[in-house]
């Protein structure tokens, strides 16, 4: 086959049409040698409320799959539809009909998004923006930039997110109101300069203390905006610039927050 694709399903397929059929079936020939006349009266109609409850058992029993492949664009319509675990592990597309946007406008279940074993140095603005059914994400190992907005309003995403030792740059409002993330981590010998405007504005779960990576120069307008249950951050040693309201809101900070003089 040309492209690896596995799909696991969650149910078996079938087993909704078969209750259907039998059902109706109980009516078309009924056991008694003599159908009562209620029956009689709506045997005629039987064939065509058979066909359309068999249709709707279709739609009822699409199960939610695993979808692992190395990309997303050759796949059928309802590979797309039905995913809801993705793992991409090829070069993803970013531009016209790309991965990102099938991902964030035909994969409607998607829960879940490995992306780890994948090759894509920029994450496109608005990449998977506002997809609410996102619980966990892991991003490409590779991942240099990650664009404006590219997961804004993702607030089922939960657990860790870990930021890759690649990234040197997350766009303004990035994983903006990723309400339900509870911790962020920088990988070791991380790359990262700057954290663009409110990047990670309203993850009001955030509950795990913070320690941004050395390498990091300045943090602009609004970063962290709004994370009132953060409760400790240790800044890096280089950092020269903290923007207007950086930590505005973050009610919950405590303990004693050291400052590089060359602020």
């Amino acid at each position: 086959a040309p492209h690896d694709v596995r799909l696991f399903a969650g149910q078996k397929k079938g087993t909704q049409r078969q209750t259907v059929s039998s059902f109706f079936a109980t009516f078309a020939s009924p056991p008694h040698d003599s159908p009562s006349p209620f029956l009689q009266m709506f045997k005629p109609f039987l064939p065509k409320l058979l066909g359309c409850c068999m249709c709707a058992s279709v739609v009822l029993q699409l199960p939610a799959q695993s979808l692992e492949a190395p990309n997303l664009t050759p796949l059928p319509a309802e590979s797309k539809a039905q995913a809801s675990h993705v793992r991409l592990t090829g070069t993803l597309t970013t531009t016209g009909n790309s991965d990102f946007r099938q991902l964030r406008d035909l994969c409607y279940r998607l829960a879940s998004l490995d992306l780890s074993a994948a090759s894509c140095p920029q994450l496109p603005d608005n990449a998977l923006h506002s997809r609410h059914r996102l619980k966990r994400l892991l991003l490409p190992q590779d991942v240099h930039i990650i664009g404006s907005q590219a997961f804004f309003a993702c607030d089922s995403l939960r657990g860790t997110l870990l930021i890759p030792a690649s990234v040197t740059t997350i766009g303004d409002r990035a994983f903006a109101q990723c309400a339900s993330l509870d911790t962020l981590c920088f990988a070791p010998e991380s790359r990262l300069t700057g954290l663009n405007a409110y990047a990670f504005a309203g993850c009001s779960a955030l509950v795990a203390p913070l320690a941004l990576p050395d390498g990091l120069t300045s943090l602009a307008d609004g970063t962290f905006y709004g994370c009132r249950r953060l409760p400790h951050v240790t800044l890096p040693r280089g950092l020269r610039q903290i923007g207007t309201n950086a930590f505005a809101g973050c009610a919950s900070l405590a303990g004693t927050l050291v400052l590089n003089s060359e602020l």
